[in-house]
């Protein structure tokens, strides 16, 4: 996914849960179409019991606002 063609450019850390990378923190970068839609995807994922990760922060790029899950 290109991440560019999207308004609000993010960038997560996320801790690992389990397989190869369980224990790991991992940082990514994503887009979005708002601050707003990234926070309910990044809640909604740590939350799941079926994805193997959680995201611990998250930092709006273009804001710099911080938000920690």
């Amino acid at each position: 996914m290109k991440t560019s063609n999207y308004p609000c450019q993010v960038e997560m850390v996320k801790y690992h849960l389990g397989g190869m990378k369980s224990g790991m923190h991992t940082c990514e970068q994503m887009g979005f179409m708002s601050w707003n839609d990234a926070c309910t995807w990044a809640g909604s994922v740590t939350e799941s019991p079926k994805v193997g990760y959680v995201v611990l922060e998250m930092r709006n790029l273009q804001t710099n606002e911080l938000e920690k899950f």
